[in-house]
């Protein structure tokens, strides 16, 4: 039973590098305190700190020509290809460095909101705060897909969209006014099975499961800020890494594969 159970553990780890240093996401702290229990949105700004990376000068003005349309245009083709080309990079940060502009109203961040809703597989990542260049993925396996649906946010790894090996479901909380997404671990699955009661407590507490966001006093609440959801692409920062991640937007509802048990 020890060694089915260490293999597990070892899977869990491998998960928690792939959802938090992948997916990309820099320093972000939510402070100790309770959030609203009626909603998942986190309602005070000033709870939340993010701390963007530095940037160089010539980057930020390369990006800032382009327009909107133009960066959409630029990671919807490169999302639906599967392929980064030269300009991914100044598109993302264009979108990034002009937040306030392309979303300036609530009722533009929750429409944002909404396009991000859905299910995602990982195709580009920069792995870090200072590389401007994306990249495929590289993971012992092949597939690892995110899920926002309701109050849940999923991810997880496998073979490919039919096949999940292992995924965890999380609970978002939701801060429109900034766009950032804080997530907390509620339950481990295995093949699309929930396997929570089977793994030993040091696999629970190192990925922090049964967690709030007010429960991560020392270290940082996992998070990421929406930069981006169209029909084809998810773009976002996280606070682990500081990397830009993109998704594509998956044609099946992973909850159906990953977590057969949601309703």
């Amino acid at each position: 039973m020890k060694k089915p159970l260490y293999s597990l553990a070892i899977l869990v780890g491998l998960l928690r590098l792939n959802s938090l240093h992948s997916f990309g996401i820099h320093s972000f702290t939510v402070a100790a305190r309770p959030s609203n229990t009626r909603t998942t949105l986190v309602d005070d700004e000033a709870a939340i700190k993010f701390e963007a990376p530095e940037e160089q000068a010539t980057a930020a003005a390369t990006a800032l020509s382009l327009t909107y349309e133009d960066a959409i245009r630029v990671i919807d083709e490169c999302s639906v290809q599967e392929r980064p080309n030269e300009q991914l990079y100044n598109a993302v940060r264009l979108l990034e460095q002009k937040a306030y502009k392309f979303y300036p109203g609530m009722s533009d961040k929750l429409d944002l909101w909404d396009r991000a809703q859905g299910s995602w597989k990982l195709i580009f990542s920069t792995g870090d705060a200072k590389t401007r260049e994306f990249h495929p993925p590289t993971y012992l396996l092949p597939f690892s897909f995110a899920m926002i649906r309701g109050e849940h946010f999923g991810n997880g790894f496998g073979l490919g969209e039919n096949l999940i090996l292992l995924s965890v479901l999380q609970k978002h909380y939701f801060n429109p006014r900034i766009r950032y997404m804080a997530v907390t671990v509620q339950d481990i699955y295995v093949g699309g099975h929930k396997a929570t009661d089977f793994f030993p407590d040091c696999v629970k507490n190192a990925i922090n499961l049964g967690k709030t966001p007010a429960d991560f006093v020392d270290k940082p609440c996992p998070a990421f800020c929406l930069l981006a959801a169209t029909e084809n692409a998810l773009v976002a920062r996280g606070n682990q890494s500081g990397a830009l991640a993109i998704w594509k937007r998956l044609p099946c509802d992973m909850h159906r594969v990953a977590y057969k048990d949601l309703a």
